[in-house]
């Protein structure tokens, strides 16, 4: 008897429902696995589509009844559903999660900080408009006391001018100059042209954000990442079955029973594994990790660490403007007014007569202008925090993330478990196959030592002849 056929004798038959217990379990079991995917369709047209209840029903029940009948009558629908579950912990399926979670944290971020910074641009606009109202005013005030302490000054001319007939006095400065025009215009246009851009852009955003806040948006997302996970698992199912060396580097103990008896007939083993074997290889009823294992891990949990790191940024930017905008909303009105001061006094002075006395008239102005405006904030439109509900979705996703990136090796086991006892005249072929390229390697290693011990005895009597050379130089010279 060859090897391949002491192997072969070994393997265990599996597929057959021979007892009507057997078929009444196995009835139970794909009930119970119809009935959930019926639930997870009905949520996803009720409430995702936003379908009625009559319609998600009439779809989502013929559906999980022909998939009860299916898995009932096919091994490979069954196996194919198993490979399925055991698919959301694969990368892609951890990806599509993560990418999931980014794009909630983003849209929801983004759409609240626009809604922040459009209330602030708001508070600013009002100001700057209040206070050049203002200024404007405070101009027309100063304007108005000039003109009437010029024609007060007038009316003293002209009286003493008449009172003193053509004598000959100081001439009188009646020159006057005040602006009127304030330049306000290229200021509220530079405010205009911001808030016109900020709105254009803000109106993408929340485009954006409407589309993918959208629950119809969010269903086709799960339907999607259910198709990616039944792709995972076909793909999976259809190389395992078609290529022996796929993912194939786990040590069963159906291997280590079948190592077992080819020992005591007294043919080639290879158990216990060498050291540099039990690197690369997997041994399934170990709880302890695998150099490869450790690497993948290491590996799938690097892009879970920058997406949450992407998600903390917006977030923290989110609570950032908003703790801005609401410093101003709720100190703007006890904010201390900046006032400015206008004290005017003009004065005409005559000089005569030696003894007569010198007449002056004077006239003094004040008023206070206020720059910055009252009731700038709609008290109706507060700032709105970040969303708790948000985050917490963000938190349970990316949590699942974690726990799904360390325990994806275990679930790499599972699947290869789940797949090997659906179908074990494979698992048999792939035992052949990994126990064969074992043993070659073993063949190859001792030759592989010898060339390489030869290599490096040469090396060394090279670099032997080079030093004896050096040292007996000096030596012939001499």
């Amino acid at each position: 008897m060859t090897a391949s056929q002491s192997l072969s004798s070994l393997a265990f038959c599996g597929g057959t429902l021979r007892s009507p217990r057997q078929r009444l379990g196995l009835l139970g079991g794909c009930a119970l696995m119809s009935s959930v995917c019926g639930a997870a369709l009905f949520c996803s047209l009720c409430f995702g589509f936003g379908c009625g209840l009559a319609t998600s029903l009439l779809v989502a029940g013929p559906l999980a009844a022909a998939a009860a009948v299916l898995a009932f009558l096919s091994r490979q629908v069954r196996c194919l559903a198993a490979l399925v579950v055991l698919a959301s912990g694969a990368k892609e399926a951890r990806a599509a999660l993560a990418s999931a979670a980014v794009v909630l944290a983003l849209t929801r971020s983004l759409s609240n900080v626009t809604r922040n910074i459009d209330i602030l641009i708001d508070c600013f606009e009002c100001v700057v408009k209040a206070s050049l109202q203002g200024i404007k005013e405070f101009v027309c005030t100063v304007k108005e006391a000039v003109d009437l302490l010029y024609a007060i000054t007038k009316e003293i001319m002209r009286a003493l001018n008449d009172f003193f007939g053509g004598m000959t006095f100081s001439k009188i400065g009646d020159e006057r100059s005040v602006g009127t025009v304030v330049t306000c215009n290229a200021s509220l246009q530079v405010i205009e042209g911001i808030r016109n851009y900020t709105e254009g852009i803000f109106a993408r955003l929340n485009v954006i954000a409407d589309v993918l806040c959208h629950p119809l948006f969010n269903a086709v997302l799960v339907i999607l990442n259910l198709l990616i996970m039944l792709i995972l698992a076909g793909h999976y199912f259809r190389r395992y079955r078609q290529k022996l060396s796929f993912d194939n580097v786990y040590i069963t103990n159906q291997f280590c029973s079948i190592d077992r008896e080819l020992r005591r007939r007294g043919e080639e083993h290879v158990l216990p594994l060498l050291k540099v074997e039990r690197e690369k290889l997997v041994i399934l009823s170990s709880l302890a990790l695998s150099s490869v294992e450790r690497r993948a891990m290491v590996r799938y949990a690097v892009p879970v660490i920058t997406n949450g790191l992407l998600c903390v940024v917006a977030i923290v930017v989110d609570y950032g403007v908003f703790l801005l905008v609401d410093i101003v909303y709720r100190h703007m009105d006890s904010i201390a007014h900046e006032h400015i001061s206008l004290d005017m006094n003009v004065e005409v002075n005559l000089f005569m007569i030696v003894f007569f006395p010198v007449l002056k008239r004077s006239q003094s102005f004040q008023n206070n202008l206020s720059l910055i405006a009252d009731k700038c904030f709609d008290k109706n439109r507060p700032p709105t925090p970040p969303d708790k509900g948000t985050i917490v979705k963000v938190c349970v996703l990316f949590t699942a993330l974690a726990l799904f990136s360390l325990s994806s090796a275990f679930i790499n086991r599972l699947r290869r478990k789940v797949v090997s006892l659906f179908y074990p005249e494979r698992e048999v072929q792939r035992i052949l196959y990994l126990h064969k390229k074992i043993l070659d390697k073993r063949r190859k290693r001792p030759r592989e030592t010898i060339k390489l011990h030869r290599t490096l005895l040469q090396s060394i009597m090279k670099r032997g002849k080079r030093d004896t050379s050096k040292e007996l130089q000096p030596l012939g010279s001499f």
